[in-house]
């Protein structure tokens, strides 16, 4: 009898186990009801009856850990319906592998799955995100949501709980409608090493805070709207880089020279940017780069040579067609000047070819084929005047007043030995000033950091007092048709700088002429002309007194000679008069 109650025992405990399992009945619960959503859950292969997807047997594509399901992986099955809200109760969920299916309707909350490590859903059709679907996910490794129409109408931005996640290598959110700015907390994240958000609406700039990031894949291209903004030069001291993705944006500035720098990168795209300036020699240094594209933007200057074959440059403004020709002397110095004024896109997108004496390169006048004259007063320039300068020998006339430059005047321009006019005024340039030949005009009113200009001095009539000292007249700068004229066809009334430009002449573009402090200038009397009129009217007073004075002796009574007197005085004022009025007009 005995016997036969321990036998009993065993068959109910044995019968038992095959009715309950060894899965954990709220894990079965969830996967059970994942099968119920499906339109096709024949494609899973799961037993029709049973609750043990942890076997023995396992079901297909279900992993456990002792009674608790860790992995599911039904990648390419082609499987269609939708999650179920429970899903985060599966807690022991450690590897999600639901990509390139036909899985839609909204993503369940992943709240609190702490144990998830991966998690793949690219290529689904899923239409939404919960906002807290990235809670408590403490131990993420990898989470990929490619290609999922995601809150299409709305979009979403990235929760800042995903910060949590401070073990995250890799996060690719490509396609799926992901807007706004870049967070900050993705630059400081200290195991990221891929971040992937391309093709979304992101807006803004890079983050500073991304500035010495351990990132080695960084893909932000093909942005919708502006995309992307700012200058790249966080990049540079993104030192463990090797893929970078950036084109398709609105980035601009130029390409920093401190690329140079990260030695691990193999490919750089940047191109469809609004990208200026030239090419730093820097990139041609670059050891592993091998693929490197540069199409459509604003590039300037000489286009380098790479060892590798896989590099594009259409659409710029190079001043050539072939990698490692170099630009024309004049023009190398007028792109330095532009770079150290940051590249200003107005002249950016003007200065283009080889000689800058045969386009239309804004505020640029020449003699012949060397340039003269540059004429950019207006132009809301910043940054510092260009030694670089000082290498167009046949300069006459600097003009580069009204603007917001800052720094000291470059030394090296004092040795322009035809320069007639410089004009500064109206700028935050800073001290010293360095002495220019006696032929120059200077000026350098309304910087102040400078002293007020020094004119050459100016000797007035006794007892005259100007009401405004004299400025030797600047030359004009006309605003001609495109193409060259001749110095007659400018105006003829110019001082000695118009003058010395004898030859033919053309310009292209420029601010319309001298700022108003030199139209202001024509006005006053120079010198020969005071001259001029002064001793013709000395020379009448002269005349005059002596008539009187030969009348006077004549008269021999006393009061003829009082009313002589009174005469005298009563002349002498008029005529001084008459003076102060032909001088003052």
């Amino acid at each position: 009898m005995k016997s036969l109650m321990i036998l009993l025992s065993f068959s109910a405990l044995c019968l038992g186990s095959l009715v309950s399992g060894v899965t954990d009945p709220n894990d079965f619960l969830v996967l059970d009801e994942f099968r119920k959503g499906l339109r096709n859950p024949e494609l899973l292969k799961w037993p029709d009856s049973g609750n043990d997807p942890c076997g023995p047997p396992l079901w297909p594509h279900v992993f456990c850990s002792g009674s608790r399901v860790t992995q599911i992986q039904v990648k390419n099955l082609g499987l269609s319906g939708h999650l179920p809200k429970s899903f985060n109760r599966l807690s022991y969920l450690e590897n999600l592998g639901f990509q390139r299916n036909n899985l839609s309707g909204p993503l369940p909350s992943f709240r609190g799955l702490s144990n998830l490590r991966y998690a793949y859903l690219v290529g689904n059709q899923f239409d939404s995100i919960p906002s807290d679907f990235f809670s408590g996910l403490t131990s993420l490794l990898e989470i990929a949501l490619d290609q999922n129409p995601l809150n299409k109408t709305s979009g979403w931005s990235i929760s800042k709980d995903l910060q949590d996640s401070t073990q995250l290598r890799n996060l690719s959110l490509i396609q799926c409608n992901v807007v706004g700015k870049l967070p900050d907390f993705l630059g400081t994240m200290p195991m990221l090493r891929a971040l992937k958000l391309s093709y979304n609406s992101l807006s803004g700039e890079i983050p500073s805070s991304f500035e010495g990031s351990y990132l080695q894949i960084l893909w932000l291209n093909n942005q919708d709207g502006p995309g992307l903004t700012g200058s790249l030069d966080v990049i540079s001291s993104m030192v463990y880089l090797n893929d970078v993705w950036l084109h398709g944006n609105s980035f601009s500035g130029s390409i920093p020279s401190g690329i140079g720098a990260c030695t691990s990168l193999t490919r750089l795209w940047l191109n469809n940017n609004h990208l200026v300036g030239v090419i730093p020699e820097s990139l041609t240094t670059l050891p592993q780069l091998r693929s490197l594209q540069l199409d459509n933007n604003n590039l300037v200057g000489p286009i380098p040579k790479f060892k590798f074959s896989n590099f594009t440059h259409a659409f710029n403004s190079f001043c050539g067609s072939l990698p490692g020709v170099p630009c024309s002397p004049e023009v190398t110095a007028l792109l330095q000047f532009l770079g150290d004024l940051n590249y200003p896109s107005k002249l950016a997108s003007s200065w283009l070819g080889n000689d800058p004496c045969a386009g239309d390169w804004y505020g640029i006048f020449c003699s012949g084929d060397k340039v003269t004259v540059i004429n950019l007063q207006n132009c809301k320039l910043s940054g510092n005047i260009s030694p670089s300068l000082g290498q167009l020998v046949s300069l006459v006339d600097i003009r580069l007043g009204g603007n917001n430059l800052s720094g000291a005047i470059p030394v090296n321009l004092t040795g322009l030995a035809m320069l007639k006019m410089f004009n500064v005024s109206s700028n935050n340039l800073s001290p010293p000033v360095p002495k220019f030949n006696d032929g120059v005009t200077l000026l350098t009113d309304d910087n102040p950091l400078l002293k007020p200009s020094l004119h050459p001095p100016f000797a007035f009539p006794p007892g005259i007092s100007p009401q405004m000292e004299p400025t030797p007249p600047p030359p004009p700068l006309p605003s001609p048709p495109p193409g060259k004229v001749t110095p007659d066809s400018w105006n003829s009334t110019s001082s000695s700088t118009s003058s010395s430009l004898n030859s033919t002449s053309h310009h292209h573009g420029g601010s319309g002429g001298a700022s108003a402090s030199d139209s202001k200038s024509q006005h006053h009397v120079s010198d020969s002309e005071i001259f001029i009129i002064t001793v013709p009217v000395a020379l009448a007073v002269s005349l005059v007194l002596f008539v009187i004075l030969f009348f006077l002796c004549k008269q021999k009574e006393k009061k003829d000679i009082d009313l002589w007197d009174h005469t005298l005085l009563l002349s002498i004022q008029s005529i001084l008069h008459q003076a102060r009025i032909i001088i003052s007009s």
